[in-house]
């Protein structure tokens, strides 16, 4: 083993071996920082996109909150005709029909007397349920609640309740 080490090590004149610590030093930095600091460096960069995507889909959440409760209490003065569950259904049909939206609808009712219209959307592009929603609002439903949740792709999934 030791002529290994007098081959390998002992053999090699001064400038040689300050040439292999170095080399050694060298190759340890770029190991280092293929292994370690680049992959790190990638994860760093892709965790501040998705927050960055995180805070614009949030502020774009939070304007349309702003919206709904404006065009909620613009609601709120406008007298709702009472009409048979066929004519509302009607209605929001045609309606989702001007703004090619699909969507589930169901009436219902509470104890407390109340009429509801639950509308329930899946996979629609979202500033086109905005502008439906805010058609709807002005032309007399009163909006009760809205569960909104956006997508990376633009596209959103909703329940509406309509109060009648």
């Amino acid at each position: 083993m030791s002529s290994l080490r007098e081959i390998l090590w002992e053999e090699r004149a001064p400038q040689e071996r300050v040439l292999l610590i170095v080399l050694a030093i060298f190759s340890l930095v770029v190991v280092f920082y293929l292994l370690v600091y680049q992959p790190l460096q990638h994860r760093q960069t892709a965790a501040l996109e998705r927050y960055h995507k995180e805070i614009s889909d949030y502020q774009w959440l939070r304007s349309k909150t702003r919206e709904i409760i404006k065009l909620k209490s613009q609601a709120r003065g406008v007298a709702v005709m009472v009409r048979g569950s066929a004519q509302v259904r009607s209605a929001i049909e045609n309606s989702l029909g001007r703004y090619n939206l699909n969507a589930k609808i169901e009436l219902k009712d509470e104890e407390e007397g109340n009429q509801l219209v639950e509308i329930n959307f899946d996979n629609q592009n979202g500033s086109t349920v905005m502008q439906w929603l805010a058609a709807n609002m002005q032309s007399g439903y009163l909006l009760r609640t809205l569960d909104l949740n956006s997508k990376s792709d633009g596209t959103v999934s909703a329940t509406v309740y309509f109060e009648l």
